[in-house]
């Protein structure tokens, strides 16, 4: 889901700055983490509801309905979301597409969808909270990630489907989604702390082999292999 962060300077002290790549200092482990409980970790226990009925506001750092926050849309809000402060640490549905692969050994599959750690890291500044980890996602179980699925359609694992519905080029629409995840370090003179930009859920309850050497794919904002797949994505909100 499209996390909506709007990328600017933080005032008086903010805790985005001083840990953005601009030679502020790293942001410090906070204790919480590695905590699997708490509202920045909670997860989907009912992925089969999820797929069905997607939320159309999450929880950036889990799975979680939430409200759409009061200052989504204000200036206010995308000074909170640089500061990366807990209550403006949402995402809201931006689409859900299918996705096809060809795959010719459908036990990778499994290597694909396994567990990622949460990532709670503290900010040194402010209140703010890091809730994701260098390749931009945060903890996650059950489900592919863009960034695994672009790795394995670049190793030959999976070959994709040159179009598939609303995804005309699978290869192109990954690559793309890929640098909205991954935060941006490439800049040293930017004020704010890099983060990621959109958040894609790929449930593995959601994909299915269709066929030998198939496999299909339900998700939000990604896609499967020798296999379809429809992915949610959704964006972090800040302000105008």
């Amino acid at each position: 889901m499209p996390k909506r962060s709007h990328k600017r300077a933080v005032p008086e002290g903010g805790g985005g700055g001083g840990a953005g790549p601009s030679g502020g200092k790293k942001p410090r482990k906070s204790k919480a983490e590695g905590k699997q409980e708490g509202p920045l970790v909670k997860g989907v226990t009912d992925w089969a509801a999820f797929i069905k009925k997607v939320p159309r506001t999450i929880a950036f750092a889990g799975f979680h309905e939430v409200e759409v926050p009061e200052e989504w849309a204000t200036k206010k809000g995308g000074v909170a979301a640089a500061n990366c402060l807990e209550e403006v640490d949402a995402c809201r549905l931006a689409g859900i597409v299918t996705l096809k692969f060809d795959v010719a050994d459908p036990s990778i599959l499994a290597a694909l969808t396994s567990p990622i750690n949460p990532t709670i890291e503290a900010m040194e500044k402010g209140d703010g909270v890091i809730t994701w980890n260098t390749d931009g996602e945060p903890g996650s179980h059950d489900c592919f990630t863009v960034g695994r699925l672009l790795a394995a359609v670049n190793k030959g694992d999976l070959l994709p489907h040159p179009g598939c519905g609303s995804a005309p080029d699978t290869l192109k629409l990954l690559q793309a989604m890929n640098e909205h995840i991954v935060p941006d370090n490439s800049s040293a003179d930017v004020p704010w702390l890099p983060m990621p930009l959109l958040r894609v859920i790929c449930p593995h309850l959601a994909s299915s082999l269709l066929a030998s050497g198939d496999v299909a794919m339900e998700d939000a904002a990604g896609g499967g292999a020798g296999a379809g797949a429809k992915a949610k994505a959704g964006g972090k909100s800040g302000g105008k």
